[in-house]
């Protein structure tokens, strides 16, 4: 249970660090890690138990029958064995209402820069073009990032558009 745990741990990590690259990247690879190690860990401890091997290898199909599973397993074994773990991500840069954004404009971002640093860049080229006036915060909508976050093809999104607003 502590290795579930702290997959659970880092689940709540990505979320808190969403628009962190690097920390997010390190607490991705760090969930993957983790969560390639429950089953194995919980092998090791109730084998002996009574009925839990012949459950236990019917699970354990399943599991490997899962695409999701096996697709961050896989990732566990790239950071693993071959190194850094580096997800494709985009943005869009808007304007938010009560969680929706209402005007956005999509936005390269290197996965390794921080979603302000993305949001800096796309003002200070707005100005240099004499738009700066075309994302200004009123009393009902301020400046944000909408980031998504892609290990090949599978998307890691947050919960709403602008989720961390930035």
């Amino acid at each position: 249970m502590d290795r579930f745990r702290e997959a659970h741990y880092w689940i709540h990590m990505l979320e808190e660090h969403y628009h962190e690259a690097d920390p997010f990247r390190w607490y991705l690879s760090a969930f993957l890690k983790a969560m390639k190690e429950v089953p194995l860990l919980l092998a090791s401890e109730l084998q002996n138990e009574h009925g839990f091997r012949k459950w236990f290898a019917a699970e354990r199909e399943r599991l490997h029958a899962d695409p999701l599973i096996g697709y961050l397993a896989r990732q566990r074994n790239l950071v693993v064995h071959r190194g850094m773990l580096l997800p494709g991500s985009s943005c869009m840069v808007g304007l938010t209402q009560l969680r929706r954004m209402k005007l956005g404009i999509g936005v390269r971002a290197d996965p390794r820069e921080d979603s302000d640093a993305v949001m800096d860049r796309f003002f200070q080229a707005l100005s240099k073009n004499g738009l700066e006036g075309l994302l200004v915060s009123d009393p009902d909508s301020i400046p944000c990032v909408k980031r998504t976050w892609r290990l090949d093809d599978l998307a890691v999104r947050g919960k709403s558009p602008c989720e961390g607003v930035v």
